[in-house]
């Protein structure tokens, strides 16, 4: 992140820090300030993350490198297997007509580092960054639960990042 910070300049959501890093497996909606855990909404969430918790187990990821798109830079996560096509596939089923605001699956796993949120400083920079790092990683990880979480905006001295805030959390603990 703080690499990628060099080219993005300022300004920019950090989104690769320890208290807003994540792999999303499926928005819910759109940012709401609002929005509380005691909505009514959210016990519907809960209830389909409890039910894909029951009947998928961890999933693997190989972290292969960095990748840019046009709103972030992002450390590729490749699966090595189908069980994280298949976790998307069950929570899609699981929120049933909830699953609205994200209808098509995505077809790449990602963790953010830095969302663009102002200008680019050093856009050739960033992309010759980028380039160099695309196939600098090869690092599993293995995610073992799922957690419904709210995003809560932060700054301070002008850097800024989207915090999360847990509000439930479900280990993945079925057999597949």
């Amino acid at each position: 992140m703080d690499e990628a910070l060099v080219h993005a300049g300022p300004g920019h959501f950090e989104t690769g820090r320890a208290d807003a890093s994540h792999f999303t497996v499926r928005a819910l909606e759109p940012y709401r300030e609002a929005a509380s855990p005691a909505d009514e909404i959210s016990a519907a969430w809960v209830a389909a993350l409890e039910h894909v918790g029951r009947e998928s187990p961890p999933i693997r990821l190989r972290l292969t490198g960095v990748t840019l798109s046009v709103s972030a830079v992002m450390v590729q996560a490749e699966p090595v297997d189908e069980a994280p096509w298949e976790l998307m596939r069950r929570l899609s089923d699981a929120l049933g007509p909830l699953a609205w605001f994200e209808e098509l699956q995505r077809d790449i796993w990602y963790a953010s580092v830095v969302h663009f949120a102002a200008p680019i400083l050093d856009s050739r920079g960033l992309v010759d960054w980028a380039e160099q790092r695309r196939r600098s990683l090869s690092h599993d990880v293995v995610l073992d639960s799922l957690t419904l979480t709210r995003f809560r905006y932060c700054a301070n001295g002008g850097r800024r990042h989207m915090a999360t805030e847990p509000w439930h959390r479900v280990d993945l603990a079925g057999s597949g």
